[in-house]
């Protein structure tokens, strides 16, 4: 049994190197989870801001066909002719 002590060696070397293996999937997977959970925030937080902006830009369409339709009715209004108003002297 001359190989013994290199047998144990061997076996040695093979259980450090599988819990080094282990230990490294382990933080690997936790890193996983933190990147996976940051980027759900960022995802959320992202839909949540163009949520924002679609409500804005609505808003503003808005505003901007109101703006409009009183621009329209004002320039209508401008165009009608005056009603003339009758002369009226008070001293008569």
């Amino acid at each position: 049994m001359r190989n013994a002590p290199a047998d144990r060696r061997i076996g040695e070397s093979r259980e450090q190197a599988q819990k080094l293996l282990s230990d490294a999937n382990t933080e690997a997977d936790r890193i996983l989870r933190t990147a996976e959970e940051k980027a759900a925030g960022i995802d959320a937080e992202a839909k949540a801001r163009i949520a924002d902006a679609d409500r804005r830009e609505h808003e503003a369409a808005h505003t901007v066909d109101q703006a409009r339709r009183l621009l329209a009715d004002a320039a209508a209004r401008l165009a009608r002719p005056m009603p003339e108003l009758p002369a009226t002297n008070p001293r008569e």
